[in-house]
């Protein structure tokens, strides 16, 4: 887990960037072309007889396919600065109250694995593992929205235009990506 999160924050500046933007199309690149690089490599690496080692590393191929692809699709890739940290500390606070619920949601799933392989075993726990994977494809449209659609309608509302036709536009676009 701390390698593929060492690989996600590398990420960090470049999403900045395409959601100020308001690139969606290369941010959708990034997640579609992370998840099917994780589902190639956990399918062959399974297949080669890799079990949960190929679902387990199976992350960090996800992570570092999406690290590079930010990187082309957005600023290139540029070295953290901590000039004129201190002034951030508000922003800071928001956004350690804003991930306690994403440490939650971690938490849980890593109790559910838990449970899952003491009660189950590893096998049992690689199966669940790669089908839990393969339902969150369809999600991956419904997320793309979570991210962008709070600063999308911000800047829709703050230009005066009227919202309904982008976001039904969108909505009926979720829909028949997800079913």
């Amino acid at each position: 887990p701390y390698t593929t999160r060492f690989l996600s924050v590398l990420q960090t500046p470049g999403r900045i960037v395409l959601l100020r933007d308001m690139r969606y199309d290369r941010q959708l690149t990034v997640d579609l072309g992370s998840q099917i690089a994780y589902q190639v490599y956990c399918v062959a690496s399974v297949a080669l007889g890799a079990g949960v080692w190929g679902l387990a590393t199976g992350a960090l191929v996800r992570s570092a396919v999406a690290t590079i692809v930010t990187g082309v699709v957005s600023i290139g890739f540029d070295l953290p600065s901590l000039r004129g940290w201190r002034k951030f500390g508000g922003l800071i606070r928001f956004g350690l109250s804003f991930q306690a619920n994403w440490f939650a949601v971690v938490v849980r799933e890593q109790s559910l694995n838990i449970v899952v392989a003491v009660v189950s075993g590893v096998g049992v726990l690689g199966i669940w593992t790669f089908a839990n994977r393969l339902f969150q494809l369809p999600s991956l449209a419904f997320s793309s929205l979570y991210a962008v659609g709070f600063p999308a309608m911000a800047n829709l509302l703050m230009r005066g235009e009227d919202p309904a036709p982008v976001i039904l536009r969108s909505v009926r676009r979720a829909a028949i990506a997800g079913t």
